[in-house]
């Protein structure tokens, strides 16, 4: 039965310097922001960065000064951040002002616009009501 639990479980590790997604349970976690629906909050959040390898299992993260929750968690909490982790400004396109956009239609449309449906509207009489 053993090796039938173990099909499809892995070991995961992480490297000094990963990032990595923290797992928080919303519905008993007072430290972060509360949600009015904790059905739809977040499940993983910020990417973090591994900061050291404590144990066989265990994760020392990086995470902001201002946090209250202490900086070890077990590696089920943790998933692998794919991605970039870029804080690179955004800059717009420049607009191109010497050739000003033309807000000329390409072609005229042939359709004409569609009746609207003008049936008449059935009032009941009161006086057969009654």
């Amino acid at each position: 039965m053993v090796s039938q639990d173990n099909k499809n479980r892995k070991d995961v590790t992480f490297e000094v310097g990963d990032w990595v997604l923290l797992r928080l349970q919303p519905y008993r976690q007072v430290l972060i922001r509360r949600r009015h629906h904790h059905k739809l909050s977040h499940k993983f959040y910020s990417p973090f960065k591994v900061r050291c390898h404590i144990g066989n299992v265990t994760y020392d993260l990086e995470l902001p000064p201002h946090s209250r929750i202490h900086s070890v968690f077990h590696v089920s909490l943790l998933r692998p951040y794919f991605g970039t982790k870029t804080n690179a400004p955004f800059t717009p396109i420049p607009r191109d002002l010497s050739n000003p956009p033309d807000d000329t239609p390409l072609s005229e449309p042939n359709q004409q616009p569609l009746p609207l449906k003008t049936s008449p509207m059935q009032v009941p009489n009161l006086e057969d009501i009654q």
